[in-house]
């Protein structure tokens, strides 16, 4: 769905509104709004306030966030420090909380306003899901997906495959986020060919390349 930031006559206080047409879409929002109720208290993840229908269109709102990380990097002269990129590290605790995000990229990563501009936010949980039972944590069943709704760019390997997504894929996404934060780029990024395979083929040769921290090299080995 589209994002857009409105404002509440009565109380001057910004919202975002994150809107999608009344049809399939909106089973999508209201599977976001569900889960981004669950996690309500995880630090990290925007404050949800209501979903509904309005008109042809199905409506969640939610408080109103910074800037892109991405659109920071880009100002910053793609150069962060070793604080921001800690921060980033520290927002994976969903899964603590039996979710994974399965869509995690620079493009779903703001920052707070105000004074708490150094808590960084997730966003986009449309295609979050449980991974595990809540009590006896035990996991689901992994096997093949039906079809590709991430980032070729950051996604993980087994998720480029075909196999659907878990903790260890989201934490090679995450590596993926914090090499393009602390380097510049990925190896992969303006490659001519954006083809699936050959993209796999240049993730797993990722060691390959001297310039990448040895800290985020041994985060992928554990992914």
């Amino acid at each position: 769905g589209d994002v857009f930031c409105t404002c509440n006559v009565l109380t001057n206080k910004d919202f975002a509104v994150k809107l999608s047409p009344a049809n399939n879409m909106a089973s999508i929002l209201h599977h976001e709004y569900e889960i981004l109720c669950k996690l309500q208290g995880v630090i990290g993840l925007p404050h949800v306030i209501s979903c509904g229908n309005e008109g042809s269109y199905s409506a969640m709102i939610l408080e109103c966030l910074g800037p892109l990380l991405d659109e920071l990097f880009d100002s910053c002269c793609q150069s962060f420090s070793n604080y921001m990129i800690t921060v980033i590290g520290q927002q994976l605790n969903i899964h603590l909380h039996n979710f994974v995000h399965q869509d995690i990229k620079p493009s779903n990563v703001l920052i707070s306003t105000g004074q708490n501009t150094s808590i960084i936010y997730f966003i986009d949980f449309s295609i979050a899901k449980q991974y595990r039972d809540p009590y006896m944590h035990l996991h689901n069943s992994f096997g093949k997906h039906g079809g590709f709704l991430s980032s070729y760019a950051f996604t993980s390997i087994n998720s480029q495959l075909g196999f659907e997504p878990g903790r260890q894929d989201n934490i090679e996404s995450l590596a993926y986020i914090l090499t393009y934060f602390s380097c510049g780029s990925l190896p992969w990024l303006g490659h001519p060919s954006f083809d699936s395979e050959v993209l796999v083929n240049m993730k797993k040769d990722i060691s390959q390349h001297d310039n990448i921290p040895q800290a985020l090299m041994t985060m992928l080995s554990y992914s």
